[in-house]
């Protein structure tokens, strides 16, 4: 992963303030326990700080070959790589309690140090249900669903989860918000008056007149583990963690779904000798509890959600009947009430939403979100209901209670449809703040009762700041219990130290992310081992497969891992400091102030971008500005999961070929960050052409047709009009329209549901609108990328080569490869030489270019001088150290790929050693091709203040098996005494 807001998956100049200082935020804030590690082989650590790892390259593939093998789960991928020949070298999952010590004791083992997760773990309500034990839950508006949420909340002492449960223990501590406590910046609210819940008179001798907490944890910062929490659980069913039915906390449960309506009364509260002792579990139970099975989906492939969700359902189901079951009815059923399904993410059918009602098969899931960071990307991008699957009848324009904006998906980021007006409110304000933290009075701070909240100052706007607004978010998110946040973890990775019988053969530059771990996109594209098992391989384990590889439905970390690896995104972040934005595909990110077009109506805020050299498809073609705007407006237009963080987007206005505007109808202190962040991917093989979609079938069971096969010559033509002499393609805007009703789109008309593009100013009619709309078969859920040949982006690995590109990188050419199958990508620019036309545009061969120019330094601009070299007679010998001349460093090194002037000949004076070559026209267009190029901006590699981890200049770069790539100096040097690549790439 590189920027995506997972599995919900940042500087705003127009606000004088940066996302920088979350870093201090972060270790201020951070309540995860400490793993300590005896005698372990610690992960090499190069960087200062935490987390410790090794120094990332912002190039790269190292490695020819990714191979992705898929696991059943954890326990069988660490199963087999502590074999005697495991057939990976990475694993992706966190090691369990129960494994620190044999990994840590094994020398064939490297363990990374400790990091605090960016994720969560949650229970999970469908709130869009309308059948919840004979309750509505009004997507999370109805008090009869707030009881059910708030009584089952009472359910799980998570403290002792966290301290009990052999999966977690030791690794995990208890939260009560949807977010880690590693966030940057947001503490947690007092959570104390979230629970207002009526106590029945039959209760009140038990819990009194109110169920409002009291005690030394009712404060800002409170630790996790308050909220909703009465007592330590005795042990209910024999599970540490779980009430038994006279705790004060099962029957504060027992409470609230009597308010709800679900029964009568408990069986007793103690005050009466006859009826025995204290038991709250319920009596007079509704008829309404068994008019619809409630069915709660319980992950099977991760043991601390298996035990968390089968415990809890056992807990509700002592509550219903007395019995610690796992899962419950009333005779003669036994499933009537609660029915418990086990089974992977795969299975879970609740990821893929409609787009023509809302999906009743699921009622409550153990769910798990990573990549979360900073707050606002589960606060806002996870439960704000912009992003549910917006039909038109749920809209508050209908009646209904969801965001208006939002549009019909099959990959609905919001998938609970929680949708509340006031919450879509301050999460709206927390998102589009105009400063982060407070300038004016001031922001929550720890151990205060009653919160204070600052603002931003008149000049900036006003309202709210970013962390205030963020407070009173997850104020009402808790007091309305839309979920049921459990614990976060620490995590620690284990892999193989060395290829396993060559303990030289060490596995070096492994990336310890800042909140995800071992597996992400700069682990894969800096591995390096001169000798793995499989020959110019990283074998990367999966512990699942994923649930496809498109880019609009993707939504699980392993649908991004493949995604991510195929297509590049516009920015990334520094992955050992997620406040870090650094461009990718672009040269710079600039705010303009001023146009020289009219903007799309609402525009407040505009971003200029400018494609970076030599960035090409896998296939050759030349990645464009309309390729851009088609993936953002394709994307935005139907809802995908990844695009939550472009819903900023007004419109994109197409300056040249390389060269777009981003214009933004809102701005706040996340916005650049993940608006950076969505996939690109090449327009020519998802386009529906100039055309209109075709459809199929009648009403109501009309359903999209595929678009016709001329749709990529279409595009091809558009392209070639507008990059030839003389175009008048440009400026050209493109907007999304206004989607159609829901009568009047499929299944029920022939017409997509999505918006369609449109397109205006001067060169509107030179790459028409219609361009812009994506085939709408292809945004299906069910749609294979690879077996319709299309998997095809611009990053650093390929799915297949040649005739095979796009579809020959999965057993039958098919996505989701099954238990003991694998993805096998390859090196983008397999097969030629560093630096040479057709390799990636970030790979180690262009990196050693654009070092070996010297235009490294804002300001610094060589291209005057090496047109002056033009010619010039080569004066310097190979020689040990880097040539002295003025012109010498461009007539050696990587620039003239090793050519050389044999000593006596053509000006080169006689000697035992050869000179460099005339600086000729290939050498000066490497150096204008760099002319105003940062690599990583906005930061400055040759800086005191480089990005956080990256690695010293000069380095030695690794392209598989196109060879090393050695500075003439430094750390790895290898002198100027040879001729490159044998000599330094910068000589």
């Amino acid at each position: 992963m590189k920027t995506i807001s997972i599995v919900k998956l940042m500087l705003v100049f127009a606000v004088v303030f940066s996302l920088a200082s979350f870093s201090g935020a972060i270790s201020s804030n951070f309540q995860l326990p400490s793993v300590h590690v005896a005698r372990a082989t610690v992960a090499p650590c190069s960087t200062a700080g935490s987390p410790c790892s090794e120094s990332w390259v912002p190039a790269g593939p190292a490695m020819d070959t990714f191979l992705a093998t898929i696991f059943t789960d954890e326990s069988a991928e660490f199963q087999n790589i502590q074999g005697a020949t495991p057939s990976i070298d990475l694993t992706d999952w966190p090691l369990t309690p129960d494994l620190l010590s044999p990994f840590t004791t094994n020398s064939a083992f490297y363990i990374t140090s400790t990091i605090s997760e960016h994720g969560y773990f949650e229970i999970e309500f469908m709130l869009g249900a309308g059948n919840f034990w004979g309750c509505n839950m009004n997507f999370g508006n109805s008090q009869c669903g707030i009881d059910i949420r708030q009584g089952i909340s009472h359910l799980i002492d998570k403290t002792k989860f966290t301290s009990a449960d052999p999966t977690v223990k030791g690794t995990s501590s208890a939260i009560d918000n949807p977010m880690p406590t590693s966030n940057g910046g947001l503490l947690s609210p007092n959570p104390c008056a979230w629970d207002k819940g009526v106590v029945p008179a039959s209760l009140v001798p038990v819990l009194g007149t109110s169920l409002v907490q009291t005690g030394s944890n009712c404060k800002v910062g409170s630790p996790g583990g308050t909220a909703y929490h009465l007592a330590s659980a005795s042990g209910g069913g024999g599970t540490a963690w779980l009430p038994s039915a006279s705790d004060l906390d099962m029957c504060a449960a027992a409470a609230h779904f009597i308010d709800a309506g679900l029964a009568a009364s408990i069986v007793s509260n103690g005050t009466i000798a006859s009826l025995g002792p204290r038991n709250c579990a319920l009596k007079g139970l509704s008829s309404s509890v068994t008019s619809g099975t409630i069915f709660f989906f319980v992950r099977s492939d991760n043991t601390p959600r298996l035990d968390l969700g089968d415990s809890l359902a056992q807990a509700i189901c002592a509550l219903f009947t007395g019995g610690y079951t796992t899962g419950c009815g009333l005779s003669p059923s036994t499933t009537n009430i609660l029915s418990v399904i086990h089974g992977p993410i795969t299975a879970f059918t609740g990821f893929t939403t409609s787009v023509d009602h809302i999906d009743g098969s699921w009622e409550m899931y153990t769910g798990a979100f990573g990549n979360v960071f900073p707050f606002d990307s589960s606060l806002y991008l996870g439960y704000n209901s912009r992003f549910v699957s917006g039909i038109s009848s749920i809209h508050v324009a209908n009646g209904g209670t969801c965001d208006n904006g939002s549009v019909p998906t099959n990959s609905a980021g919001n998938y609970m449809y929680v949708c509340s007006v006031n919450y879509d409110s301050i999460s709206r304000q927390m998102e589009f703040a105009n400063c982060l933290t407070a300038e004016v009075g001031t922001d929550p701070t720890v151990s205060q009762t009653t919160p204070t909240f600052g603002s931003c100052t008149a000049g900036h706007g006003g309202g709210l700041s970013a962390v205030s607004a963020g407070y009173q978010a997850e104020d009402l998110f808790g007091s309305k219990a839309f979920t049921f946040p459990i614990f976060q973890q620490a995590d620690q990775f284990g892999y193989l130290s060395h290829t396993p019988g060559n303990t030289a053969a060490t596995w070096s530059r492994a990336i310890n992310h800042f909140g995800n771990g071992l597996a992400n996109y700069y682990t894969w594209l800096n591995a390096w081992n001169t000798a793995p098992a499989q020959p110019g391989t990283i074998r990367q384990g999966f512990k699942q497969t994923t649930r496809t590889v498109s880019p609009y439905i993707g939504s699980t970390v392993w649908d991004f891992y493949m995604i991510g690896n195929v297509y590049d995104t516009l920015h990334n972040v520094n992955p050992l400091n997620n406040a870090e934005d650094l461009s990718w595909m672009d040269v710079s990110a600039l705010p303009q102030t001023t146009l020289t077009y009219t903007p799309p109506a609402g525009t407040v805020l505009t971003y200029r971008f400018t494609l970076m050299p030599n960035l090409s498809w896998q296939d050759g073609k030349p990645v464009t500005s309309f390729d851009v705007a088609f993936s953002y407006l394709s994307l935005l237009a139907n809802g995908a999961f990844q695009s939550g963080g472009a819903s900023t987007l007004s419109g994109v206005t197409i300056l040249s070929p390389t060269q777009f505007d981003l214009n933004l109808k809102s701005t706040g202190p996340f916005t650049r960050l993940f608006l950076t962040g969505v996939s690109i991917m090449p327009g020519r093989y998802w386009t529906c052409g100039t055309g209109t979609q075709p459809s199929t079938g009648v009403a109501p069971n009309i359903a999209p047709a595929p678009c016709p096969s001329a749709a990529a010559s279409q595009w091809d033509s558009g392209i070639t009009t507008c990059t030839s002499v003389g175009n008048t393609c440009y400026p050209v805007q493109y907007t999304l329209g206004t989607a159609p009703l829901q009568s009047a789109c499929y299944p029920n008309a022939a017409a997509p549901c999505a918006q369609p593009a449109v397109a205006s100013l001067s060169g509107a009619a030179s790459f028409v609108a219609n361009l812009m709309n994506v085939d709408a078969v292809k945004t299906g859920a069910l749609y294979d990328p690879i077996a319709g040949h299309i998997f095809i982006g611009s990053g650093p690995w390929t799915c297949g080569t040649g005739a095979g590109l796009g579809q020959n990188c999965a057993p039958g050419n098919i996505m989701n490869p099954g238990t003991g199958q694998s993805y096998t990508l390859q090196r983008n620019g397999l097969g030629i030489a560093p630096g040479f036309p057709g390799d990636y545009f970030r790979s180690s061969g262009f990196l050693a270019t654009w070092l070996w120019s010297g235009d490294i330094a804002p300001g610094v601009t060589n291209f005057s001088a090496a047109k002056a070299c033009f010619g010039v007679t080569p004066l310097d010998h190979l020689a040990a150290s880097p040539p002295a001349s003025a012109c010498g460093r461009w007539q050696q090194g990587i620039g003239t790929n090793g050519a050389t002037t044999p000593a006596g000949t053509g000006g080169c004076s006689a000697g035992a050693t050869p000179c460099g070559i005339p600086v000729g026209s290939n050498q000066v267009s490497i150096v204008k091709l760099y002319i105003n190029i940062n690599w990583v901006y906005p930061d400055v590699w040759n800086s005191i203040n480089p990005p956080n981890g990256i690695i010293a200049l000069d380095p030695v770069l690794y392209a598989g098996s196109a060879g090393t790539l050695s500075p003439a100096t430094g750390t790895g040097s290898v002198g100027c005494a040879s001729a490159y690549p044998t000599g330094g790439y910068d000589c």
